[in-house]
């Protein structure tokens, strides 16, 4: 009997203990102490239906998937790490600097949202979420892409638009399922030939940039059917890489800026077939020189002054009478190619003739002034003078 007791009380003290266990397990959280930025501890209260005081059970924080946080004046993100089950974190339009390394532990993170904040890199909490499928973070102050980029082997989206990244890491390659890479508005001088491995990709997006060349490999972009390089540098690039391009129904290169003159900068807005695809828009560009050559044979280059199909040119550059030019070089055309310098662009003149102006001495217009106006007062006296005359009987 009291082997059986002994037996009993074992059992009641081990399925105690197991008990006691798993109270513990069930971590809490204090509000105020886990979140110490005043603005987010608002905002989970407002989430949580809590105040400040209370306290988050582990529980509770994994039964949150989803937070949308933009435009709230939150400057630290310290603390959300507990909600381990979030799936979609929105964090647009704040003050934040920098993402924390704890928010690595969001393994279940699926959508991160961190645009027009001041964020300067994307370090080790954000690479470490190698789940990821959306990354977007547009208008912040990155300046790099770290080569260890390549852990986003399910990223579908890169979204960097409106930062100041200088360069693209070969890496970049082990982005297997990216479809979308945004990258307007940046400082990057070189795409690595890598780009062409992003056999999924559909939209690149590299406007507003320094490059001056497209590497060959951009043809092996199979399922391409978006590709805008405006405003960037580029004078070198063979055309024909298009022809590998079988999805392929916009290419935008218009309006690169040179430094120097540049032959056969691109085709002027022209709808075209390359390989008898139907491309419905090749835009390589519609790129004007304007130059005035004054009667001393003197050339003033003209900027800023073409506004649609006329240009208006300021009088102080027709000070002198005589014949003028003015010559338009025109870069590109339905024949021209990059890189073929045997074609040259096209270049029309127009000449038109300034003749004498007669206008009165500068030195004088004070005395032509003071005539109008001794005229103006001797006639309205007159005037005057008249009526009263008439009055009284006078005339």
């Amino acid at each position: 009997m009291k082997k059986i007791f002994l037996l009993l009380f074992v059992l009641t003290i081990g399925f105690t203990g197991i008990i006691g266990s798993s109270v513990r397990a069930e971590e809490i959280y204090s509000i105020k102490e886990q979140f110490p930025d005043q603005n987010l501890r608002t905002e989970i209260c407002l989430v949580l239906n809590k105040t400040e005081t209370d306290i988050i059970k582990a529980s509770e924080a994994g039964e949150i998937r989803s937070l949308i946080l933009n435009d709230k004046g939150i400057k630290s993100v310290k603390g959300l790490e507990i909600f381990t089950y979030l799936s979609l974190l929105d964090l647009s339009g704040n003050e934040i600097q920098e993402i924390p390394k704890e928010i690595g532990k969001l393994q279940s993170l699926r959508i991160l949202i961190i645009n027009d904040n001041q964020i300067n890199e994307l370090g080790s909490g954000i690479i470490a979420l190698t789940k990821l499928e959306v990354l977007a973070a547009n208008g912040n102050r990155i300046t790099k892409i770290p080569d260890d980029i390549e852990k986003f082997d399910t990223l579908e989206q890169l979204q960097l638009q409106g930062n100041l990244i200088t360069s693209l890491p070969k890496e970049i390659s082990g982005l297997k399922a990216l479809e979308l890479l945004i990258l307007e508005e940046n400082l990057i001088e070189v795409l690595p030939k890598e780009i062409g491995e992003l056999n999924n990709l559909t939209i690149l997006d590299m406007a507003k940039n320094r490059l001056v060349s497209i590497p060959w490999e951009v043809g092996n972009l199979e399922k391409v059917y978006f590709l805008d390089f405006s405003s960037n540098r580029i004078h070198n690039m063979d055309t024909h890489l298009f022809n590998k391009l079988q999805g392929i129904k916009a290419v935008y290169f218009f309006n690169q800026f040179y430094s120097e003159n540049i032959d056969n900068s691109g085709i002027v807005f022209q709808d075209m077939k390359i390989k008898g695809l139907d491309i419905y828009t090749l835009d390589l560009g519609f790129n004007i020189n304007q130059v005035l050559v004054k009667p001393d044979g003197t050339e003033v280059k003209l900027e800023n002054f073409i506004h649609g199909d006329s240009v208006t040119i300021p009088a102080n550059y027709l000070a002198f009478s005589g014949d003028y030019i003015l010559r338009t070089t025109i870069s590109g055309g339905s024949k021209n190619s990059f890189g073929n310098q045997e074609i040259t662009p096209s270049i029309y003149e127009q000449k038109f003739k300034i003749n004498d102006a007669k206008k009165l001495p500068e030195n004088n217009i004070n005395i032509y002034l003071y005539g109008a106006i001794l005229v103006f007062c001797i006639g309205l006296v007159l005037l005057v003078s008249s009526r009263i005359f008439k009055n009284k009987g006078g005339f």
